[in-house]
């Protein structure tokens, strides 16, 4: 782990023993993967609703978006290609989605491997092999490596691709042009994961000592980040909210949760904002992994102060992860899942450390990680879906059989997508707002109340204002909808409604 090592080709160290880890590597993570898929109780959430019908319309040639519907920002092109190529194989289905962005997803576990592989001699390849595989089942990755979320597998895959870069190719004009794409696309996707890329981008932009060379790909990023910046002057941002408060009640409040929260990450028990009970057979794996990567900060701070051959690295890693844990604290919500760049960078300090341990000391920690991480696998999808939330799902799905080419006013933000995307887009809902991610279903609302079409009012009880009209009716799981209520209803409920 060491100065940049250029190949006459960016696979010429490669052998059969490479491929055939990479493969086994991949039927152990797809093993994995449909424990989770084939859940009972598992269920796409709203986000992920919303980019699956992304890559729906991507499919059927109906509408093309670089961003999530709604936003100016969180690429999801390159996740959408995947996914409706998915479609194209195996048909339209929330199994289809999850597999398209696992293949993305696994991509940059290949690109992964090739990068530390380039940098690493053959004696330390078993080492590799056995903590890229830590990593491809680690819970962290279990369910976000298959969830469609507007551009963290799309930042993973592509910081991958971007440090096997420059590891791996000259850098000519050309080279410095493509790298130049990929990091301003990173930082489009999820700019948490463009953070802890700059150090390195830095350590090799110094190797160069051609200024000219770096000032070309400066500008070139500049020049990329103009361009996606007056594109997305033209979008529809009907979501904005606040990500970071530079305060300092944020950040000690934020400093309060931070080991708390690492913990959280490395479990992957979470769902959306809220996060899951952590079992205690999954703990010795969060336990250890925690240690480990500690130990290994302290080696690296260890090196750089000694001043060992190739300690810049070190200071790239130390400064990497800072960068993570620094920005993390002044989140204004504190969402476990903004740690996720933490497991994705905290491979390279691990393997740094380790591969300069004693051999049996190295293989004991790496061979229990992988015990801890196989026994956490099969525990990880019962603790992870709530099996009323698909339920639920089902039952409130059947109330819309009844009605044709039905119409919903839905007072939940995250469900309307999960309607529109079980029903196939049969069922069109809107939100509170008059104009809603996607124009087409909330005009396709508005225009069922101005033509007296049926539609519904559909929420969770409680969150209905009182009195109930006559036509009030509840479903199981505390959720309630009105038939065809009147404007002034929903009005008072909440939705702007047009002249």
């Amino acid at each position: 782990m060491g100065l940049p090592n250029k190949n006459n080709s960016p696979l010429n160290s490669l052998d059969k023993k490479d491929l055939l880890s990479i493969v086994g590597i991949l039927v152990l993570a797809l093993f994995s993967r449909f424990l989770l898929i084939s859940e009972p109780a598992a269920i796409l959430n709203g986000d992920e609703c919303i980019q699956g019908l992304m890559a729906k319309h991507l499919a059927e040639g109906k509408s093309l978006s670089l961003y999530f519907y709604g936003q100016a920002y969180g690429f999801s092109f390159l996740e959408n290609i995947f996914i409706a190529a998915s479609y194209k194989l195996n048909g339209f289905g929330e199994n289809s989605l999850k597999m398209g962005v696992f293949t993305l997803w696994f991509t940059g576990i290949i690109f992964l491997y090739l990068f530390l592989r380039s940098q690493s001699p053959n004696k330390f390849r078993g080492l590799l092999v056995l903590l890229i595989l830590v990593l491809a089942l680690c819970p962290s990755w279990m369910s976000f490596s298959t969830q469609a979320r507007a551009g963290y597998v799309s930042a993973f895959s592509l910081t991958s691709l971007s440090l096997w870069w420059w590891q791996s190719f000259k850098f000519t004009n050309l080279s410095l042009l493509i790298q130049a794409l990929i990091t301003v696309l990173i930082y489009e996707s999820q700019p948490l994961w463009f953070l802890p890329l700059i150090p390195f981008q830095l350590y090799y932009l110094a190797s160069l000592k051609n200024w000219k060379k770096g000032f070309f790909y400066s500008f070139m990023s500049l020049l990329f980040f103009a361009g996606f910046a007056l594109y997305k002057t033209s979008l529809n941002n009907f979501w904005s909210p606040e990500i970071f408060r530079f305060s300092q009640e944020t950040f000690s409040h934020n400093l309060n949760l931070l080991f708390e929260k690492i913990g959280q990450q490395f479990s992957g028990l979470y769902y959306l904002g809220v996060d899951r009970e952590i079992p205690g057979l999954m703990k010795p794996f969060i336990w250890l992994y925690s240690l480990v990567f500690s130990a290994s900060l302290v080696y690296s701070l260890i090196r750089i102060i000694r001043r060992k051959l190739g300690f810049k690295m070190d200071m790239v890693y130390i400064f990497s992860i800072g960068l993570v844990l620094l920005i993390s604290l002044f989140l204004k919500s504190f969402n476990t899942r903004y740690l996720l760049a933490l497991m994705g960078f905290s491979i390279f300090p691990i393997f740094q450390f380790l591969s300069h341990q004693n051999r049996i000391l190295a293989r004991l920690i790496t061979w229990l990680l992988v015990a801890f991480v196989l026994i956490a696998i099969p525990i990880f999808p019962e603790k992870y879906y709530h099996p009323e939330e698909r339920i639920h799902l089902n039952e409130n799905l059947a109330i819309f059989d009844s009605l044709d080419n039905p119409k919903a006013f839905v007072m939940d933000p995250l469900m309307q997508w999960q309607f529109i995307f079980y029903s196939e887009e049969k069922i069109k809902c809107r939100y509170h707002s008059l104009n809603d991610r996607y124009l087409e279903y909330s005009s396709a609302v508005n225009s069922a109340l101005s033509n007296a079409e049926p539609y519904l009012l559909f929420s969770r009880t409680y969150r209905l204002k009182k009195p109930f009209e006559a036509d009030f009716q509840t479903v199981d799981g505390g959720y309630s909808f009105i038939l065809n209520p009147e404007r002034a209803y929903l009005k008072k409920n909440g939705f702007e409604i047009g002249d």
